[in-house]
Order: C-alpha cells, then structure tokens, then sequence
C-alpha cells in the first residue's frame, strides 16, 4: 500500500536521531546545489525547506538535556563510512521490542505502545548485547536484571552509554515517560510545518508517478527481491529527505516498511551517475567493512539467522541488523522468514549481476 502522508512520530524520532548525530547528510547536499544547473536551483528550494524544518523541530528540543543524549546519542560502535544513522541508541530499543511503534498515525497509540514495553525493555536491551547469555539465561521471558546488567557492564561500550542502559533497565517505566517527552514537542511542531513541507510532499508524488506499484519502487532503491514479502508499504519521509529506510514489521506477516525520501529520487536522478554505477557503487559499499565481509563469509556456508551470525562475529544484533540491510540493500543478500526467525542467505543472481557488472567495467572497451 502507499501513503501519501509522512507518520509525525517515525520524523520525530528519526529527526532526534539525526540531530544527536549532528546532520551528517545536509552538507552533501549543499555541495549538490551548485553542480547541476536547473537542477541545482531546485534543489536549493527544496534544501531551504528542509534547513527551515530543522530549525523549527531544533527548537522543540533541549539540546542540553540529559535524556536527549540518553536516550538518542550512539551507544554502540558505528560503522564507518556508511552514511547510514546507526540503529544502536537507546529510544530504538522501544521500536525492536515493538515495531509497530512509529507506524501509527495518532501519537497517542504510539505512546501507549511505548508504555507496554516498558517492561520488555530490560529483556531487549540484554538480548541486544548478549545474545548467547539471553538464550541461556531468560526462562518465561523474564530476565533477571542483575544479569542484565552484568552484561551491560562486560560490554564494550562506553561509561555513560552502560550507565544510561542500566538505569532503563532499573527504571523501564521512567525511561518510556521521558522517551514520550522528547517525541511529543517534535511531533507538535512538525504538524505545525505541514504546509512548509508541502512542496517535498509534491516531489514524493512525482516519485511516485515514475513506477508502476510499490514493488517497484522498492526495487527501485534497494534492488532486492521483494518477493518474500507478503506485501509492500510506502511511505513519505520529510526530515531525512534525502535518504530512504527500510525495514519488516512481522506483526503485519512479514510486511516491507519503505519509508522514501522526498528528495531520493530526484537527487539519485540528477545528482548522480548511471544507474549501471548506482548499483556497482551500492555493491561495492556495501562489501568496503570487514564485518560485512565476514558475513558473506558465514553465509557462503549456508543460511543463517540473526542471532547466529551476531554470535557468530561477536557483535550485536543491531549491527547485524545494520550490516545486513545494506547487503540486502545492495542485492547480494537474500531474506527468508521462517516461523517468528528472519534467514539470510546468498543471492546469487544478485553476485551474478555484480560479476557482470564488475566484467563491463573493466573488460567492455578491451580491445
């Protein structure tokens, strides 16, 4: 299904996110503004809207709050060179315990399902950095919090990110209050921007316009196979305009979550190379980390699920998670759900394309 309007509690998480990650994407696409005539112009619309819309929703947020940088600042390791905001904060804990999260239009359904799992949260936050220790440990769903936090401390992030993840996990309850305070301001003002974001909602349309269903679309961005999904969902996203995400929401059986940046298409479509170079500039990304590497490796082998190959590389799921969305991204992974277990495997016809590509490159013009 497609939507036609962004979700107010999906831009204002993702917004905090990014503001805690200092705006890493709007001096691309500054630089963008002056390399493509017409183009470039239009785009400088579009980049002002946004620098407005930034302002605003920054002014809704007390930058100097100690729940800001607990709750939205990095508490893993991110990876380098990804341009991607890193799934490891601690308000997106909340989300891996229920992803129906930030898929609600009404706020307010969107904070009682924050409030219901306040009590997952210690169970999710364990699982997260200690996985074989969980599945050893946890009986009937229930994590002993000492436990817990044993393994927040043997982890290794930093003094404030354990001290932070142990009081969620002493405090769930107060931790899911403080979440809501710093979403509802941001999300008051982003409806208050409704008609300044107009004109990107316009450009999302005309995305829109140039494919002939969802799958499509999501095809388009992420080259995968979208086959083993039971459907598709799209929808808008303004604050990250120029990015797209996407996720599964297995509530839903399985459903693809697209959320597409108003500015994706058409900076992908003027700001960009073939889309030859696209994918073979994907690919190639996608296999420049060591950790993901190593996950082609542990697949080579056969399929595997999360949990194994987080096990497996002795990192947590959420980099996995990371890792293996760009893999997927990039058409080279493969995932397949069996039961409540998410699989990933090799795709082949997605390394047959990359070898061909590869083999155009450099062999095309030899004579």
């Amino acid at each position: 299904m497609i939507y036609h309007k962004p979700i107010p509690v999906f831009e204002a998480n993702f917004f905090l996110a990014d503001l805690a990650a200092g705006f890493p994407d709007r001096a691309v696409i500054k630089n963008m503004i002056w390399s493509a005539g017409e183009a470039g112009k239009r785009l400088l619309k579009y980049y002002d809207i946004i620098m407005e819309i930034d302002r605003r929703l920054s002014e809704a947020v007390d930058l100097k709050s100690e729940d800001f940088a607990a709750l939205y600042e990095p508490i893993g390791k991110m990876e380098e060179n990804d341009g991607q905001i890193t799934p490891e904060f601690l308000a997106n804990y909340f989300v891996l315990c229920d992803n129906r999260i930030f898929n609600c239009y009404d706020e307010n359904e969107s904070f009682e399902l924050i409030r219901g799992c306040a009590s997952k949260l210690p169970n999710k936050i364990y699982e997260m950095i200690d996985e074989s220790g969980y599945q050893e440990r946890v009986k009937d769903d229930h994590a002993d919090i000492l436990d817990v936090i044993n393994a927040i401390r043997a982890s290794d992030y930093s003094p404030t990110a354990k001290l932070n993840l142990i009081d969620a996990v002493m405090e769930p309850e107060v931790c899911a209050e403080k979440l809501i305070a710093l979403l509802s301001p941001v999300i008051t003002e982003f409806r208050k921007c409704e008609e300044l974001y107009e004109p990107l909602l316009e450009l999302y349309e005309e995305t829109l316009s140039c494919f002939k269903d969802e799958r499509e679309l999501a095809s388009y961005f992420w080259i995968g196979n979208f086959e083993y999904f039971k459907g598709v969902n799209i929808y808008p996203l303004i604050v990250l305009a120029e990015k797209s995400i996407m996720g599964t929401n297995k509530q839903f059986e399985a459903m693809g979550e697209c959320f597409i940046g108003a500015l994706a298409y058409f900076k992908r479509k003027n700001f960009t190379y073939s889309t030859r170079e696209n994918e073979l500039g994907m690919i190639l990304n996608a296999l420049s980390n060591k950790n993901r590497i190593r996950i082609i490796e542990e697949l080579s082998e056969g399929e595997r699920f999360g949990r194994e190959l987080a096990e497996k590389l002795q990192v947590t799921t959420g980099s996995i998670s990371q890792s293996i969305n760009m893999l997927v991204s990039a058409g080279i992974v493969k995932m397949a759900g069996v039961g409540s277990r998410t699989y990933y495997s090799i795709d082949y016809d997605g390394v047959e394309r990359f070898i061909q590509l590869l083999t155009q490159l450099f062999y095309n013009n030899r004579k």
